[in-house]
């Protein structure tokens, strides 16, 4: 009778606990109990359990038996005999990808509690959803998760708002001049933004866009636009005006004529012809202060005299010039110098020298080296300074002209690569996994493939799939533009990788220190160097 009451007893506290909103995830014995094989007195015992024995609660059979674990074994025990201990369900985290403002979408990871057999997930009071991977939010909304243990029991819900999602370009800007009127002066456009655009710019005829920092200043007839970015990067709609109202057309060009061209000591007088529609007539001698023309202009000497009109509406013609060389009281004028090429090259460039037509010996040098005869064109085969003079009959020197070649540039391209990388020296911030090209934050190998990008080639974002381009490159064959590679973490494995750049020097991204040159033959650096290899020849 006695064991008949104890048995019930059980069930009635196991059935009260039951219906209870935690999970019972242990039992604590309070009598010896024996630990059988399965849920019947009648099974075999495997062991009997003191007081104190901490139990996994696996499952209720029934009111009378649990299935437990002890040391990895399962068995039962009579529910009359233990005491449950009962832990609640946390509520789930969630955490957002990103909360600054952005045009792209926001993923929210959720994490759920260890016990949490069940989780689920829901957006905007939707239906209820399994969890598997984070959640891709394409727009502001709140998703809501919650976690269910084994028992059925259902945690408090946790909640992210995404609020940080504006895919709305501001408004177009507007445009106002100062003058609609005709005009011979510059006109200004002035732009006004919406309040939510962060980037303020501006182009002109099609032209570059630049920030606008202040009213725009056309001195001819084109079309001003602006566009404004918002901070999530949204781009507006463009604004135009069309500037159409100046009207700078000068008079015709003065002519000028001297009184004789053939070879003199005397003075030369040039005389000077104006358009009809000049107001205001005027010349000036070799880049001297512009004066009244009132009469014919005496020369003394070789030089140039230039004339300009200005009409009536203040439009000022191009000047007119006649150069004054038949005076033989000075040296010839300077040489002028062009090159065949301006933009950079890896090609020889062709300097050409025009002398003055009074000039008997044309001479030339090089970097300051030694007078030389001119007879042909000068070709450079790496960049410098020519020079050039003329010395007339009688013995005069002209000034010495010069022109300085600085578009030669026949580095290799692995030369090229190093320089980029020389030049990111204390403007990149290193993260692990980062490659943020607009604010310059990367990681090792996402500054390499940067670097090689600007220069035409194209490789992967990892030190390790780095590691299996182009050749193998033994370290004491290294040129500059290889890849060598570390083990910085785990050894024998890279995960680090920089650019050589010769003398035994090399480049890399660096957590705390950012993109700095390191020595590849130091002995922290040899002992975790694994290989290199050649990408670019």
């Amino acid at each position: 009778m006695k064991k008949i009451v104890s048995v019930f007893v059980g069930a009635t506290m196991l059935m009260s606990f039951s219906a209870s909103a935690f999970a019972s995830t242990t039992a604590t014995v309070t009598q010896g109990v024996n630990f059988r094989s399965a849920p019947s007195t009648s099974s075999s015992i495997y062991s009997f359990l003191k007081v104190g024995t901490t139990l996994n609660v696996l499952e209720h059979v029934n009111s009378y038996w649990l299935k437990v674990s002890l040391n990895g074994k399962v068995g039962y025990v009579s529910t009359s005999y233990v005491k449950e201990t009962q832990t609640p369900l946390t509520a789930p985290t969630l955490t957002a990808s990103g909360t600054a403002p952005t045009n792209q979408m926001v993923n929210v990871t959720i994490t759920y509690p260890s016990n949490a057999a069940k989780k689920e997930f829901r957006i905007n009071g939707g239906a209820w959803t399994t969890y598997t991977a984070p959640v891709a939010m394409t727009d502001n909304g709140t998703v809501e998760a919650r976690g269910t243990d084994a028992a059925g029991n259902v945690s408090t819900v946790g909640s992210y708002s995404v609020n940080n999602i504006d895919k709305m370009a501001p408004a177009a800007p507007s445009l106002k001049a100062d003058q609609t009127a005709i005009t011979n002066q510059n006109v200004t456009v002035s732009i006004t933004y919406p309040a939510d655009s962060a980037v303020n710019e501006y182009r002109v005829n099609d032209g570059a866009w630049s920030q606008y920092s202040q009213s725009v200043v056309m001195t001819d007839n084109g079309t001003v636009e602006a566009r404004g970015t918002d901070a999530a990067g949204n781009v507006s709609t463009v604004g135009s005006y069309i500037v159409n109202n100046i009207d700078k057309i000068a008079p015709a060009a003065p002519s000028l004529k001297a009184d004789q061209t053939a070879v003199t000591n005397q003075n030369v007088t040039v005389s000077i012809a104006y358009p009809a529609d000049s107001a205001v007539n005027e010349y000036r001698v070799n880049d001297g202060a512009w004066l009244t023309y009132s009469q014919s202009v005496v020369m003394t000497d070789n030089g140039i005299v230039e004339a300009r009109g200005t009409d009536a509406a203040g439009n000022v013609s191009t000047v007119g010039s006649y150069t004054v060389n038949n005076i033989d009281k000075i040296a010839p004028a300077a040489p002028s110098l062009k090159a065949d090429q301006t933009a950079v090259t890896n090609q020889d460039v062709t300097v050409f020298i025009t002398y003055p037509a009074d000039s008997a010996v044309n001479e030339y040098r090089v970097n300051d080296g030694a007078w030389l005869a001119y007879s042909q064109s000068v070709v450079m085969m790496d960049n410098g300074t020519v020079e050039a003079r003329g010395t007339d009959a009688a013995g005069n020197v002209s000034t010495v002209s010069s022109y300085m070649v600085s578009n030669i540039d026949k580095r290799t391209i692995g030369g090229k690569i190093v320089d980029t990388a020389l030049s990111f020296q204390g403007k990149v911030t290193y993260q692990f996994g980062v490659r943020d090209i607009p604010n310059l934050i990367l990681d090792c190998s996402s500054f390499t493939q940067y670097v090689f990008k600007l220069n035409g080639k194209s490789i992967p974002w990892s030190s390790k799939l780095q590691g299996n381009l182009g050749t193998y490159v033994p370290k004491a064959g290294l040129q500059p533009g290889d890849l060598v590679f570390f083990s910085v973490n785990v050894p024998n494995e890279i995960n680090h990788v920089g650019i050589y750049i010769g003398n035994g020097q090399f480049i890399s991204n660096l957590p705390n220190k950012g993109v700095v040159i390191s020595n590849l033959n130091s002995t922290h650096w040899t002992s975790h160097y694994i290989t290199a290899r050649r990408v670019v020849n």
